[in-house]
């Protein structure tokens, strides 16, 4: 290892296989002040007193959350076994619940935090939500993350280690090992649409009704009613309802001015709430708002949308097999004994749409459709994996179709148009002078 120059703000080039070669941190500790990068308690605050009180803000997480976790998932692994070890794993520590939790957490916060309690023997028995406003990532030089502790009210919680914690975000942010919250970008359109809000509540209880103009007397008169005359009527009007008739005397005129309302309400309120959508990425028809959207695009938007929800299922589903399954594997002796790593596991999210699965079946369909009598230009493991299957030991060559295409039927089974299917013939049992299924004729004598 080589060190130019190893002053304070230098950069340390290191020669060892695994090591970084570049830094987010520059000091002379080997773990980093516990610094939160900008990220402060009354930020975080902040979010979560938003999230709780702006409806289209907590409707969107919800729906984004809800959509991410919710439509359910499957575990998949080389190894039955192991299969179905964390098939009970993830039922033993209600996963589901767990990563529903995360999941808003990471929107909200920018990040999520799950830490791994466990039993006597050192198995996970329980994935517990830990504050994401009391959490502080200590790293190193380096960016890696050396260990995790709290801080409330302003008291340092116990040391965490990463192998106790399974840290979720989904919008990574340079040279910091915290996430972005979904609302941090939205901020100013959050605060115009209060402002806007406001405006257009108080416009519609001051403009919303018509207003009573009452004339009293008559310029015959030309005098002014005394103040005394003024006050009774004005309380006479004053608690008018839909129920009350208005009977005045001959030199009282009543009339209603300002019935227009407010001119433009609805553009004026439409354009800070399609701004803020746009920033929570969460179609506006999720949230029942799709005034106006066709067929088509709101097909459109759906496909790309889940597409948005794949990406957070992928984040999620790198870090429980990266710091989950693994580990609870290498625990239970299942290791790869060519990579000496764990068997290959993974969970798979369902889809909240088959838009996706229907267009890329229906192209699998036509591409098979279109080799009779010939072989695949995909294996089937490949296959399986344009489905977002795991793939399996014994689908790994490649299928040979016959002519007549996959799935033909076989001896003495029903074809599908109804008909009887032929008997597979050999050349050896065609009789002399015969035609045989290949349009062969055989001239040779036969073996007895």
């Amino acid at each position: 290892m080589s060190l130019l120059n190893p002053s304070r703000n230098s950069f340390k080039y290191l020669q060892d296989n695994g090591i970084p070669r570049t830094l987010v941190y520059t000091g002379s500790s080997k773990v980093a002040a516990s610094s939160s990068m900008g990220r402060t308690q009354k930020k975080l605050k902040t979010y979560l007193d938003i999230y709780q009180t702006e409806n289209v803000v907590f409707a969107s997480i919800q729906v984004t959350a809800y959509n991410t976790i919710m439509v359910g998932y499957s575990v998949e692994s080389e190894n039955p076994q192991a299969k179905l070890l964390l098939e009970q794993l993830c039922r033993r520590i209600n996963l589901m619940s767990a990563l529903l939790e995360a999941t808003k957490n990471a929107l909200i916060f920018g990040d999520a935090y799950l830490e791994k309690r466990r039993q006597k023997d050192g198995t996970v028995a329980h994935l517990f939500p830990v504050d994401p406003q009391t959490m502080i990532i200590d790293i190193d030089n380096y960016g890696r993350v050396v260990s995790y502790h709290q801080e409330i009210n302003g008291q340092k919680g116990p040391i965490l280690k990463p192998s106790d914690i399974l840290h979720f975000r989904f919008f990574e942010i340079p040279s910091s090992p915290y996430g972005l919250s979904l609302i941090e970008p939205n901020l100013k359109v959050i605060e115009r649409k209060r402002v806007a809000d406001e405006s257009i509540s108080n416009a519609l209880i001051r403009h919303g009704t018509g207003k009573l103009l009452v004339k009293v007397g008559t310029e015959a008169d030309g005098q002014i009613p005394p103040p005394e005359t003024m006050d009774d009527i004005r309380d006479s009007l004053e608690d008018l309802n839909e129920s009350n008739e208005i009977i005045v005397p001959w030199m009282i005129d009543v009339s209603t001015i300002d019935e227009k309302g407010i001119q433009g309400v609805d553009e004026y309120y439409s354009y800070f709430l399609s701004q803020l959508v746009t920033g929570l990425m969460c179609p506006e028809e999720a949230l029942g708002l799709g005034k106006g959207t066709t067929e088509a695009t709101a097909k459109t938007k759906a496909v790309l949308w889940e597409r948005m929800l794949k990406a957070y299922q992928y984040s999620i589903s790198q870090v429980l097999e990266r710091d989950l399954f693994n580990e609870y594997l290498l625990s239970k002796g299942f290791i790869d004994p060519a990579t000496q790593e764990p068997v290959y596991s993974s969970i798979i999210f369902d889809s909240v749409t088959e838009e996706d699965e229907a267009m890329r079946a229906k192209w699998l369909g036509n591409l098979i459709g279109a080799f009779k009598g010939g072989k695949l230009p995909l294996t089937l493991n490949e296959v399986r994996k344009l489905l977002k299957l795991a793939p399996r030991k014994d689908m790994e060559d490649v299928v040979e179709i016959s002519p007549q295409g996959m799935g033909t039927p076989q001896t003495g089974a029903p074809s599908p148009t109804g008909a009887t299917p032929q008997q597979n013939v050999t050349p050896q049992q065609v009789p002399q002078g015969e035609e045989n299924n290949n349009g062969v004729v055989r001239t040779e004598p036969q073996n007895p």
